[in-house]
């Protein structure tokens, strides 16, 4: 007699197990066998994809990456312009205390759901543990023939499921389309606040499993969160990495995979060389035939979920001292000693990065001022690893900064006379008046001087910088001349003074405050003002006054008008710029984005409509209303569909790896024509973006196909997220004809110059005519969420 998946089914119910037990068993083989299946099935298409296109060559000779596979010449979609609008979801603060709703399911129902969730792209990223609460959370719903499921238009509310039933779809009151059993809708729903793209409507009587958006993000943040937490309060015990900062512990959680193993499962055999270090999140493993000297024993022993094992792999990769087997059901974190150097860089490196903090706080420019602990990392993280050999000589006028001994020997001579030093560091902001010669194979951290005036604010005497200015002026002070362009919040204007001799051109940006409240966005805008004012780069937008009346704010920003980077591309035959051009425009991008990070703010709304260009042909980053400082993770949903990253779409946390897949997106429409991953409908796009599908043509030249390679890939592998940061980028041969100091310097041709005939010149922005609104008064507690602008 066969058995079921269910053990209730064949009464093997085990004394020491309640029922509740058992199901909940039951339903997570039932997720581990969809999800091996899906894996089994991916790596089979993945496959057949390279077996298809093995000895492909381009033009260039060069293998093509991954995903690079050829695509037609003539195919060059532009994405629906709501694809290109900005959105958001509400911000969510999880209680403490939440508690996940649970609608009782039987067995063969959760395996059906299973098999549905498993195709979706919403909840790819989740693991067991979590789907089994994500369908515990799903509840029933019916449908008797006719009614009316989802109204287009509405804003969405719930994701459904259809186990039993016929639907149809309806789009302006037209049929579309029908499905049966098993069809999915509404998983926008689940991300933000969305009118319905069509209507759905029972043809026959039907069974629903639905969950809705607040109860999914709900679930979703909170476990992400909550394991977040556990994993950092292990990793900082760790003896190893109790000097190390709190960021460090962040991307470490963050890099590491999850790995599931059934009770007598090996982990670890005794006297293997270990390259793996393990957190334990779930269940126990026990530790046997402990020590390598047999004159020692050592007693058998357990560890239990938020233990760990395994940490000298990722600095000595010395042989096993013990075996590991798991007890029961266990899910460990794991991270590899490569992955671990790729990833975050080298331990013994950042120990010594360690002992660097603490020296930075003693250098000369600082005697007198308190580095800040974020200055401390952003010094640190500025520290460039050197090898000198035996004999050299490596001060000269052209190294300014301070030099910090890793290992080695070195003789410092100056006006004091001779010093050997073989720890601490030497140099100066100068670097003048002494030489210094390699007594043995040494190893330095440099610091230049130019990373200490950048991220200290520092002027070559050693002051403070001094703050921006902001102007004193109300909208009575200006003069409105034309309408430059409108977002989805705020419309923006080509303004002058009124009176007075300056007669500068400024961009001023309107937006509608009873907008901005209903659309949620008010908290936005004031840190878009907040962040705007600490900064102050050329590749930047610079805000130069903020004030408000009684229906809406502005903000005065300096003025660009050679327009946006999307209108030149829309210009262009192919709506395409050549390498060259692409190379440097994105290059000015990475600069503004590069110091936004060294704040630890996130821009998350890269676009080539949200680049300028500026008079002197140079871009400028703009539009901060989903600028965020991002210290740890955040988990809104923000920015503009066709630029979403995946860790945006799957709702388990982000930071400034966001903007660097923008950034690839970006090289990607700019060199192509189109987006990589455009589709007929936002689902079908965010699955394209979450599974990483798209392809580049054979004629794109290979240091372009590498690096979008490289930036359009799962953050963990992202440039621009690894152990060198940026730097990756920046050495990356797409952009070895850059050079980064000249073009700060604005010392590169630029690809095309405006040719500004005047302050009052907006022919490279679009003609567009302004219709005043009608005014729409608040009241007096409405207004109060505008203070302080």
């Amino acid at each position: 007699m066969g058995c079921s998946l269910s053990t209730r089914s064949c009464n093997l119910l085990p004394s020491d197990r309640t029922e509740s037990e058992i199901f909940d068993a039951d339903v997570r083989v039932l997720i581990e066998q969809q999800q091996q299946l899906l894996l089994a099935q991916q790596a089979e298409q993945e496959r057949l994809k390279h077996a298809n296109g093995k000895n492909k060559k381009d033009k260039d000779s060069d293998p093509a990456p991954p995903q690079a596979a050829a695509a037609p010449q003539d195919a060059a979609p532009v994405a629906r312009k709501k694809d290109r609008q900005k959105v958001a979801a509400q911000k969510l603060v999880v209680a403490s205390n939440y508690v996940p709703p649970k609608y009782p399911k039987d067995t063969f129902t959760v395996k059906f759901i299973v098999e549905v969730l498993a195709e979706s792209f919403v909840f790819a990223s989740v693991d067991t543990k979590g789907r089994k609460t994500f369908i515990d959370a799903m509840q029933e719903e019916t449908a008797r023939a006719g009614d009316e499921i989802i109204k287009q238009g509405d804003i969405g509310d719930y994701f459904y499921i259809l186990e039993q039933g016929d639907v149809s779809f309806l789009v302006d009151g037209k049929e579309v389309g029908t499905a049966g059993r098993r069809a999915v809708f509404g998983e926008l729903a689940l991300l933000y606040d969305t009118p319905r793209a069509a209507t759905v409507n029972a043809l026959t009587d039907c069974k629903l499993w639905k969950i809705d958006q607040k109860t999914f993000r709900y679930i979703m943040v909170a476990s992400t969160q909550g394991e977040d937490q556990k994993t950092y309060a292990t990793l900082r015990k760790v003896t190893l990495f109790e000097s190390l900062p709190p960021d460090f512990f962040v991307k470490l959680s963050s890099a590491m995979t999850t790995k599931s193993c059934q009770p007598g499962e090996e982990i670890i055999k005794k006297g293997e060389i270990g390259d793996v270090f393990y957190v334990i999140r779930d269940g126990k493993v026990k530790l046997t035939d402990i020590g390598l000297d047999p004159s020692v024993k050592f007693d058998d022993h357990e560890l239990a979920a938020g233990e760990f094992f395994g940490e000298r792999a990722l600095l000595t990769g010395d042989r096993r001292a013990a075996n590991i087997t798991a007890v029961d059901d266990c899910t460990l974190l794991c991270l590899s000693r490569a992955d671990f150097e790729e990833i975050i860089g080298p331990l013994t490196d950042l120990l010594k990065l360690a002992e660097v903090r603490q020296m930075l706080r003693g250098l000369p420019p600082f005697a007198d001022k308190s580095l800040e602990p974020l200055q401390v990392e952003k010094l640190s993280g500025a520290v460039k690893k050197t090898f000198y050999r035996k004999g050299a000589n490596i001060i000269n006028a052209g190294k300014k900064g301070f030099y910090f001994i890793f290992d080695g020997k070195v003789l410092v001579s100056g006006a004091d006379g001779d010093e050997e030093l073989s720890a601490g560091y030497f140099g100066d902001m100068n670097t003048s008046g002494i030489t210094v010669k390699i007594l043995e194979d040494t190893t330095c951290g440099f610091l230049p001087t130019s990373s200490i005036t950048r991220i200290v604010d520092l002027t070559s005497e050693g002051k403070e910088a001094p703050k921006k200015k902001m102007l004193q002026i109300s909208l009575g002070d200006l003069k409105l001349h034309k309408m430059l362009g409108e977002g989805s919040f705020g419309k923006v204007f080509l303004v002058t003074l009124r009176s007075g001799s300056d007669k500068t051109p400024y961009a001023l940006k309107m937006m509608n405050k009873k907008q901005l409240i209903q659309s949620r966005q008010v908290n936005n805008v004031k840190g878009e003002k907040g962040i705007m004012m600490s900064f102050d780069h050329p590749f930047i937008i610079n805000l130069l006054a903020t004030f408000q009346d009684e229906c809406s704010i502005y903000m005065v920003l300096s003025l660009a008008q050679g327009g946006e980077l999307y209108s030149l591309m829309q210009k262009s035959p192919g709506y395409k710029l050549s390498h060259s051009s692409v190379q440097f425009y994105t290059a000015c991008a990475l600069e503004g984005l590069a110091h936004l990070h060294s704040r630890n703010v996130c821009h998350r709304d890269v676009k080539p409509e949200n680049i300028l260009i500026g008079n002197d042909g140079y871009c400028i980053l703009i539009d901060m209303g989903f600028a965020k400082v991002i210290e740890d993770k955040s988990f809104t949903l923000c920015g503009t569909p066709v630029y979403l990253a995946p860790e945006i779409l799957v709702m388990k946390g982000h930071n400034k790896g966001v903007d660097y897949w923008a950034l690839g997106v970006l090289i990607f429409e700019s060199l192509i024509g189109h987006e990589p991953f455009y589709a007929d409908d936002q689902t079908a796009m965010f699955k394209k973006i979450c599974r990483f599908q798209y392809s580049i043509p054979n004629s794109i030249r290979s240091d372009a196909r590498d690096i979008i390679s490289k930036l359009l890939v799962g953050q963990k592998k992202r440039i621009g997220c690894l152990a060198n940061g940026d730097r990756d980028i920046r050495d990356h041969p797409f952009y070895s004809s850059i050079n980064w100091d000249d073009l700060v310097s604005k010392k590169i041709s630029v690809p095309w110059d405006p040719k500004i005939k005047s302050g009052l010149d907006a022919s490279n922005f679009d003609n567009m005519k302004y219709k005043p609104e009608k005014k729409v008064y608040l009241s007096a507690e409405e207004n109060k969420l505008f203070e302080g602008f």
